[in-house]
């Protein structure tokens, strides 16, 4: 597993670095890259993604729990963090406490793990995750800047939110989808990936310097290694013990979202909304290293259970 995560972790490292060169001597504009992957890439991505989800009775509960979990666990981190925080670092953790990369990181590791005919099922839980960080997160995130009503007309402005319903309409009408759609489909979620990541780069860039912050790097490291992976053990091992709803391999679904490192999508909306991109950025990055030697550990202590 070290070996698979070193093979997804090299490229992404090289994304950021790229990314790097172009914000420090390129002048790219992290805000420019920000705005092309939260208008036009994210909301593609998402709508081909619902579209061709494969809906199954008994699976339907999984994005409802993965959208409570990161909603209770944002909530939750943004109250506790005002006793320690009195500006709008809160924000920025219970931003960064809705959601994990799952997308970038999680998809690649689900597919090596568990073989593609557990892909679908993981597409259809990450849901959940995702719109909870297009909503309650970025909704966190605009609080740090705006009011409330301010903050939430924000959210509804963004296209994700629309794109998956359009998706979830598409879905439930039973006509596929064109094949050149899909042709480009793929292409607009390489795109994605490869702006994402060299966004975390570009706003390094522009940052110049940075110091560690420790005390906030600890906070969203307990938040993302413990908590995260608490909530979905626990869930799992609640539904072997007493529910019965879902097989192992679910189980271990669950375990991997609860375990990917904080999410790159952050970056894009800390940098549209202008707060501290670049000290998001590297934390993003700094967990991204941390999960390549977390994720093994945590695997090989689980390995009896799954």
């Amino acid at each position: 597993m070290t070996v698979l995560l070193l093979n997804q972790l090299v490229p992404l490292l090289g994304l950021i670095g790229l990314g790097y060169v172009a914000g420090r001597w390129l002048q790219v504009q992290s805000h420019t890259l920000a705005m092309i992957a939260i208008y036009f890439l994210s909301p593609i991505v998402n709508f081909g993604g619902v579209a061709q989800l494969k809906f199954q009775t008994t699976y339907l509960l999984l994005p409802l729990l993965l959208f409570v979990i990161p909603t209770a666990l944002s909530f939750l981190s943004h109250r506790i963090s005002g006793h320690l925080y009195q500006d709008n670092t809160r924000n920025l953790i219970a931003m960064s406490s809705a959601t994990g990369n799952s997308g970038y990181f999680g998809t690649p590791l689900a597919l090596a793990l568990l073989g593609p005919e557990s892909v679908g099922i993981y597409f259809l839980m990450n849901f959940g995750v995702a719109l909870c960080e297009s909503t309650v997160g970025y909704y966190h995130g605009a609080r740090g800047q705006f009011s409330v009503g301010d903050s939430l007309r924000k959210v509804l402005k963004l296209p994700f939110i629309y794109a998956v319903l359009l998706g979830l309409l598409w879905n439930a009408s039973g006509a596929p989808l064109p094949a050149v759609f899909l042709s480009w489909w793929e292409r607009f979620t390489g795109a994605w990936v490869i702006v994402g990541m060299m966004l975390i780069g570009v706003a390094l860039g522009q940052t110049g310097r940075w110091r560690a912050n420790l005390q906030l790097t600890s906070v969203l490291f307990a938040i993302k290694f413990l908590a995260w992976p608490a909530c979905t053990f626990g869930l799992a091992l609640l539904d072997r013990a007493f529910l019965g709803l879902f097989d192992s391999n679910v189980h271990a679904l669950l375990l991997i979202i609860g375990v990917v490192p904080l999410a790159g999508n952050t970056v894009a909306f800390a940098t549209q909304l202008h707060l501290r991109p670049g000290e998001m950025a590297a934390l993003v990055l700094e967990s991204t290293v941390f999960a390549v030697f977390y994720i093994p550990l945590v695997f090989f202590l689980l390995q009896g259970f799954l």
